[in-house]
């Protein structure tokens, strides 16, 4: 095929494509549509139609296309190409080899070792990655950011390469001083290209190079600052977004009055130029949900359900939303319709499961929770979620199983660690009981529903005066638990009878009712909302 027929066929393809990502009758967000045309791209890789996909590339690069999102089909394009499970470095090599002038093959090249070297690392904090990982995931970093140096100097006017460059940055550490020069070659290729900002923002993140001051300081400047009828403002969301995650308590964070003005504002701007997007407004949905506002939420999925009933995001946020309201058979049947679409949901599996639960619905629910376990070993929400099922059960060693598989992955699981906890008591191992009591105790304040457990154990330790004292600090944060005032009655009655503290282990066994029962897995499930499920995002 000669370059002007290549031309033409990739300008037939990029029309069809245009076409197909701003329809409105097609059903599917810009997100899954670029993933969708990614599928194709790498697929013509594979097959060795290089010059197609260089030409379908440059297309798009000079066509400067965005979606109603506010991103660019072309930064898409490069994140799901190279992200693609498909993709190899062979392929790769292949394609800069067969075309070795194409700033593209150097760019997705660039981001596949990104990807790659974030692989290598995993997602943990950097105190707990294995150490024999980081020479691994510096090797493949250096690559990506040679990569990505060639791409820039073969064309400059495309920004993805730099801003894929201050990733780079956080990866190594480097000096603010490289991130901005990055960061400046971006925006002069493009001055509304909202993810050099995202990354810089990411960059000053305190968890990276910065502070809450430097982040803080560059998203209002950026969202005063930014060219009119861009996307850039939305930074200042994703800032507070960050802020509600580190502050301890989300939903406190985002329902303050400053901070919610902040991320309304911002987002209603963007509304009035781009009614019709589905990342964006599906995120201020999220959040809305958690800063309580809830009405204002149903309204924006609904909305976004009407533009794009294929999009498989907005049914699990809807699903959230109905969970909220305990309308937990709503939200299964929300969660199911966004699995149907994306069967790799893990975060809709979790969800459903909990719904089941809420509704004693226990064998649906570890069928959920195991398949978000096969999808991702590392779910300890899953994990925690089966011990407690497990716990109801009375299979207390396949409850300390999975809750010991929990606590390994995350040590601030307070759900794994208080059924592991009850578990070990119903097997008379109370010192181990004692121990997870006391760690959930370390974690959180809401001791309410552990202080009772905490004085029975106390009671089979002989250790009456402690037992006493815990009992009694059940009794204060409930007095209508009757557990802890049959125990406590109890255990005082016979120290005041016999004056001898060991004489308390000879108290009658208070043989656990069924509503006792009860009141330890409703004590589970209420300790369940204290953990949240990790949402592993980039970008909305």
């Amino acid at each position: 095929m000669n370059f002007l027929r290549l031309g033409a066929f990739a300008l037939l393809l990029l029309n069809l494509f245009s076409a197909f990502c701003f329809s409105e009758e097609n059903g599917y967000s810009p997100i899954l549509e670029h993933r969708m045309k990614a599928n194709e791209m790498v697929q013509m890789l594979r097959e060795e139609r290089y010059s197609e996909v260089d030409a379908f590339l440059q297309s798009t690069h000079e066509k400067h296309l965005q979606t109603v999102d506010g991103s660019t089909s072309l930064n898409l394009l490069y994140d799901y190409i190279s992200g693609h499970n498909e993709l190899t470095e062979e392929i790769l090599k292949r394609w800069r080899d067969s075309s070795p002038q194409s700033h593209f093959a150097y760019t997705v090249s660039g981001y596949f070792y990104i990807h790659y070297a974030w692989k290598a690392r995993g997602s943990e904090w950097a105190d707990k990655v294995a150490s024999e990982m980081w020479p691994l995931f510096k090797a493949r970093i250096l690559l990506a950011k040679f990569y990505l140096e060639q791409a820039y100097q073969m064309d400059s006017s495309d920004p993805n390469s730099s801003t894929f460059l201050i990733t780079v940055c956080r990866g190594l550490s480097l000096k603010r001083k490289i991130m901005e020069n990055y960061f400046q070659r971006a925006i002069q290729a493009d001055p509304t290209f909202f993810d050099a900002y995202f990354e810089k923002l990411q960059y000053l993140m305190p968890k990276w190079q910065g502070s809450k001051k430097k982040m803080f300081r560059f998203a209002m400047r950026a969202a005063l600052e930014a060219p009119q009828h861009s996307a850039i403002p939305l930074v200042l969301a994703y800032a507070h977004d960050e802020m509600a995650d580190r502050s301890g308590d989300r939903n406190k964070y985002l329902s303050d009055p400053k901070v919610w003005n902040d991320i309304e504002a911002v987002f209603e701007k963007f509304f009035e130029t781009s009614p019709k997007c589905n990342s964006r407004r599906t995120m201020f949905a999220q959040l809305a949900i958690d800063a309580g506002k809830l009405e204002l939420a149903k309204k924006h999925l609904d909305l976004v359900i009407s533009y794009y009933p294929k999009s498989y995001t907005p049914y699990y946020e809807r699903g959230r939303y109905f969970m909220v309201l305990k309308e937990y058979q709503k939200a299964i049947e929300d969660f199911t319709k966004a699995i149907e679409m994306f069967p790799s949901y893990e975060e809709a599996y979790t969800k459903r499961g909990v719904s089941h639960v809420r509704l004693g619905e226990y064998e649906a629910a570890l069928n959920d929770f195991s398949k978000a376990i096969e999808l991702d070993p590392r779910n300890e929400y899953g994990l925690s979620q089966i011990g407690s099922i497990y716990l109801s059960k009375k299979d207390y060693k396949q409850a300390i199983n999975f809750c010991s598989k929990a606590v390994e992955i995350d040590d601030k699981d307070t759900l794994a660690f208080s059924s592991r906890a009850y578990a070990y008591s119903m097997i008379n191992d109370f010192q181990k009981a004692l121990k997870d009591y006391q760690r959930v105790m370390e974690i959180t304040d809401q001791h309410e529903y552990i202080f009772s457990n905490m004085g029975y154990v106390y009671v089979k330790l002989e250790q009456p005066e402690k037992a006493l004292e815990y009992f009694k600090k059940a009794i204060q944060y409930n007095p209508d638990d009757q557990y802890a005032q049959r125990w406590f009655s109890s255990v005082k009655q016979r120290l005041s009878k016999s004056g001898e503290v060991k004489r308390v282990v000879e108290v009658k066994k208070l043989t656990p009712s069924f509503f006792d029962i009860l009141r330890v897995i409703l004590m589970v499930l209420l300790l369940g909302t204290f953990v949240g499920i990790r949402l592993k995002r980039k970008k909305i």
